[in-house]
């Protein structure tokens, strides 16, 4: 049997937890097993204990809420969602296709995400290759030898990184 947890505090549905509180503690001591020698004291306290417990924390209220509103429709809610009928042998083919397909999908733009890749990368040697050249020529012209220096160390670095990529390309392509 069912029993409404607010009526049994003796609180209204939009109750706070400090009159749920004050509700059960007056309660509690009425019908505690070691104060009341009733038959029916010991069964009251257990009620008046889960209602407490229930309607104190925020989710499970709201959860007995629900389900004093709508019954057991929650209930069977929760098995229709657990339940998961099997599905037909049509339906996995046609998941199985659609996942393939996107494969393809993704096989055939893989090409062009390279090119992209390395037309950017070679945009960017343009750049700074030329941005460091015309750096070193405005170094010699102005005599400006630490400038010279710093570009220079820059060329050297901007192969030793050509290099490295091309040596890993060409070690992830042998592999």
């Amino acid at each position: 049997m069912q029993y409404d947890f607010y009526k049994l505090l003796g609180v209204g549905y939009q109750a706070s937890s400090e009159e749920i509180k004050h509700a059960y503690y007056e309660k509690a001591k009425k019908y505690h097993p070691d104060v009341n020698q009733d038959e029916g004291a010991e069964q009251v306290f257990k009620l008046l204990n889960e209602a407490y417990q229930t309607l104190i924390h925020p989710q499970r209220r709201k959860k007995y809420d629900l389900h004093l509103r709508y019954g057991s429709l929650i209930e069977f809610n929760k098995t229709a969602a657990t339940a998961r009928p099997a599905r037909s042998p049509q339906y996995e083919e046609y998941i199985r296709r659609r996942k393939q397909e996107a494969q393809e999908a993704n096989r055939a733009y893989r090409w062009l995400f390279k090119v992209l890749n390395g037309m950017l990368f070679w945009i960017m040697v343009l750049i700074l290759g030329s941005g460091l050249v015309f750096s070193i020529i405005d170094a010699i012209m102005n005599y400006d030898f630490i400038m010279l220096m710093i570009m220079s160390w820059f060329f050297v670095l901007f192969f030793f990184s050509y290099w490295f990529i091309k040596r890993r390309n060409k070690t992830k392509n042998d592999s």
